[in-house]
């Protein structure tokens, strides 16, 4: 089940490859666990999303979190690798 709260994060569906965000897509509920799904709007696959980086450009898989003064960010390692050598060369 696709989870977060922040309307601006870009997903990317494992089976066709769309990218969008979570507005663009349809739900599907699932009465028996009492959950709802997000459908891919180009093929139709149920909850098959991965986040993909916020960094300008990148198109690389989530794997990375942290708070920062604009807000939770959700990076690839790359560029929390690029955050945290940046933070330990300024200390």
């Amino acid at each position: 089940m696709t989870t977060t709260s922040d309307a601006a994060a870009t997903w990317r569906c494992t089976e066709c490859r769309w990218t969008g965000r979570i507005a663009q897509m349809e739900t599907l509920p699932n009465t028996k666990h009492d959950l709802v799904y997000q459908v891919c709007p180009l093929c139709g696959a149920a909850d098959h999303f991965m986040l993909i980086c916020d960094e300008p450009g990148c198109e690389l898989d989530v794997t990375c979190g942290w708070n920062s003064s604009g807000g939770y960010r959700r990076t690839c390692g790359k560029h929390f690798h690029l955050k945290v050598d940046s933070h330990d060369r300024s200390s």
